[in-house]
């Protein structure tokens, strides 16, 4: 008795011009497929701004935690606030001190591959947990590897003793107390 058509809608960025051929457009469509469907245009209306993306994104990551894998197969943790690439290029300055420049020093065709490992931007935890990572870790480059067993200890106030190193000092710089309760 009475048929239904089927709508299909079809979606077009608006303006006026759009709007005159888009009417034409669906009068050829209904023509073609004998008025089976009913042909709805949506009309998209967007600010030219929404396609383009003016906030510059920062490709050069700060205040991470990072490891160097020689081609050798030593390793380097470490970690940073400022630029990571700027830190990565003194690492593979052989005129540094580093102990990854120095590496490449005396080993001149290694080659670092480099990871980062994670984002801190809290100092003092971004230097427990790389102190806690070279604990686990004991990197082939760092300058002193302790055992973990005589400096982590667990008393009935429930802090813990960990190690925190800095980035390029070669001794331990401070035994700190931190309450367990830190989400690493």
């Amino acid at each position: 008795m009475f048929e239904e058509r089927k709508k299909v809608f079809i979606k077009l960025p608006y303006c006026p011009d759009n709007e005159k051929l888009g009417n034409r457009f669906v009068n050829k469509l209904n023509t073609f497929t004998g008025e089976k469907f009913i042909f709805v245009i949506l009309w998209q209306t967007r600010k030219i701004r929404s396609l383009f993306n003016f906030k510059d994104k920062n490709q050069y990551k700060l205040n991470v935690v990072y490891r160097a894998e020689c081609t050798c197969g030593e390793t380097y943790i470490g970690e940073t606030k400022r630029n990571f690439i700027v830190r990565k290029r003194e690492h593979e300055n052989t005129k540094h001190s580093s102990k990854p420049a120095r590496h490449l020093a005396t080993q001149p065709k290694h080659r670092y591959k480099w990871y980062i490992i994670l984002n801190e931007t809290n100092n003092f935890r971004r230097k427990i947990i790389e102190g806690l990572i070279i604990a686990r870790e004991k990197p082939s480059l760092m300058c002193k590897t302790l055992p973990l067993g005589n400096h982590l200890e667990h008393n009935t106030s429930k802090r813990m003793l960990i190690l925190a190193f800095t980035e390029d000092d070669r001794t331990v710089e401070n035994v700190l107390r931190i309450s367990t309760h830190f989400n690493f």
